[in-house]
């Protein structure tokens, strides 16, 4: 009887460790399959990552971390709408595996509503002890993947992700590479603690790329870019079918303004990594590249495929780029703008950021609906924080070419406001445009302005001096005739050939503003009775000037003409006395 108890205990203490190893077995085989799902992920082959993670899903559909992953993949490949379906039917399936919870955190910080992404973090983080680090990690990477926010808000997710980030997992390389991540954001002027900790996380992880890569990404920025080069080159060393070292490489080149090389490390890149996010990847970069038609082209293309949100969104950004003022064309990539807000904003229950405000504005400016296309730019370009530089120039140069001149003023002076600062280009169109809406006091000082800095500019002179010619049409204090003789004066006769017309238009003028004079000075009683000394130079001054005229257009017989009039006029008052009081 003993003997028989022993052999049924013997049987179940088998059975239990058949059990045990098979379910061990299990666990080793999910998180080498998860692992080779985030592999993919970080790969950018997020087509096959979401294969690979509904495979797991069918096998095993109470996974939660399986749910979990594939929603990140979703959100990395930019489907929102994917992303949640994902977190919700993990948090079905398995209610326990709180990351899910933090998952839907990820989308209510992409809607900019911190209170219930925070809530759903404190239910991520009501789980086991062990998991518990993990949350923490992964509530950092929510806060760093909130990219389409504000600098001030980027900045304020980054602070709570290196909160969350120091409860992480000790020792974690992805803990290292997402702190190196915030403080990116957090510290604007100095990059040094980011890249430190890039060396900290390939310090743990030998093998992989990705610290390397992140640290070009930071020089990349500070534009160091053959230092971003030699980083990029020494990530690939590592892993030479690692498709993300290509991309990135291929950009450097973008960003050093070599557009060939940049387009073969692009094709290097799509050749390790052929599928439709490496395609989309591929639309971004000719866009980087300022390849704007083949953009438009390749993105069509792929929208017949899948639809994929974002290109509506490249399309647009790409039209509005061109800067064709083609009426058709612009309302075509205000319709692909209007598909971009319904398939990608408005589920993300956000409002436009300020570039999306100010390329939805292009549009709608070259369209024809100007005053709704400033509403949108001027808002984007009061956000100084957002504001890119270029936006300004671009704004000013539509606003001049369509004459809204006092627009043109506004931009310039918004441009200031952030800057501090006015460069020559921008001196010279707030110059024109206080001109060209009658401002010429304005323009005047403005050109002085640029004069200082550039003596050798000679349209600045002749500006000045149409604007006197404007300001004081009867030349009552001298400047009119000052600014045109000091225009004049500063050719070379290279420049006599080009301004001929300008000049003896000038002449025309200083000769009809001194025949004035003198007919003016006539009728004064003082000259009357001191035999018109004054009239007689005025007019003598005048024969001067039709001479220089004549000599520039000798075939105008009207000029001479002119000229024996008042030559005979003068010698007709030369022959008058003065009267005796």
């Amino acid at each position: 009887m003993q003997m028989e108890n022993n052999k049924k205990t013997m049987k179940k203490t088998i059975y239990r460790i058949l059990l045990m190893t098979i379910a061990v077995a299990a666990q080793v085989v999910s998180a080498q399959t998860i692992q080779e799902g985030r592999r993919l992920t970080r790969n950018e082959q997020f087509e096959d990552a979401e294969v690979a993670f509904n495979q797991m899903i069918a096998a095993k559909p109470k996974n939660g971390e399986a749910y979990y992953w594939a929603g990140i993949n979703y959100l990395e490949s930019g489907d929102t709408i994917a992303a949640a379906k994902m977190f919700n039917e993990g948090l079905l399936r398995a209610p326990k595996y709180s990351l899910n919870q933090v998952g839907k955190g990820h989308l209510m910080l992409r809607a900019n509503k911190l209170t219930e992404a925070q809530a759903l973090f404190t239910l991520g983080l009501k789980t086991g002890k062990k998991l518990k680090p993990t949350v923490n990690r992964e509530i950092g990477r929510a806060y760093l993947m909130a990219s389409e926010m504000s600098k001030a808000i980027k900045v304020r997710n980054a602070k709570l992700a290196l909160e969350a980030l120091k409860l992480g997992p000790e020792g974690d390389f992805e803990v290292k590479l997402l702190e190196g991540d915030a403080l990116f954001i957090v510290n604007d002027e100095d990059k040094t603690p980011a890249v430190t900790k890039y060396i900290e996380s390939g310090y743990i992880n030998g093998e992989s790329p990705i610290p390397l890569l992140r640290e070009a990404l930071v020089y990349q920025r500070v534009r160091n870019l053959d230092l971003a080069m030699i980083r990029v080159d020494e990530a690939l060393q590592k892993d030479a079918n690692f498709a993300p070292g290509y991309r990135q490489k291929a950009e450097v080149f973008a960003d050093m303004k070599k557009r060939d090389s940049a387009v073969i490390y692009f094709k290097e890149y799509l050749k390790r990594n052929n599928n439709l996010s490496a395609r989309r990847k591929y639309v971004n970069a000719l866009f980087f590249n300022q390849q704007y038609n083949d953009a438009i082209m390749e993105a069509k293309e792929l929208l017949k495929i899948k639809e994929i949100p974002t290109l509506y969104g490249v399309i647009a950004y790409a039209i509005a780029e061109k800067m064709d003022t083609s009426k058709a064309l612009n309302k075509e990539g205000l319709e692909y703008f209007e598909k971009y807000e319904e398939k990608v904003v408005n589920p993300a229950n956000r409002g436009l950021s300020a570039s999306e405000k100010f390329f939805k504005g292009a549009l709608l400016h070259r369209s024809g609906n100007r005053d709704a296309g400033w509403e949108l730019q001027k808002q984007a370009l009061t956000d100084t924080a957002n504001a890119s530089n270029r936006w300004y120039d671009l704004a000013r140069e539509m606003n001049y070419s369509s004459r809204n001149y006092p627009r043109v003023i506004e931009i310039i002076l918004m441009k200031y406001s952030k800057t501090k600062a006015t460069p020559s280009l921008d001196q010279f169109f707030l110059a024109m445009s206080y001109r060209l809406s009658g401002q010429y006091s304005e323009s005047n000082q403005i050109f002085s302005q640029i004069l200082q800095k550039d003596t050798s500019y000679l349209k600045g002179y002749h500006y000045l001096a149409l604007n006197w010619a404007l300001l004081d049409p009867k030349d009552s204090t001298g400047n009119v005739e000052q600014a045109y003789l000091t225009w004049m004066g500063r050719m070379k006769d290279a420049d006599k050939v080009t301004y001929k017309k300008d000049m003896e238009y000038a002449y025309l003028t200083l000769a009809d503003l001194k025949s004035k004079k003198g007919a003016e000075s006539l009728q004064l009683k003082e000259e009357k009775e001191g035999g018109f000394p004054k009239s007689k130079e005025l007019y003598k001054k005048s024969i001067e000037y039709y001479k220089m005229a004549a000599e520039l257009n000798p075939t105008d017989t009207s000029l001479q003409d002119q000229i024996n009039i008042l030559d005979k006029f003068v010698k007709d008052l030369e022959k008058r006395k003065p009267k005796k009081r």
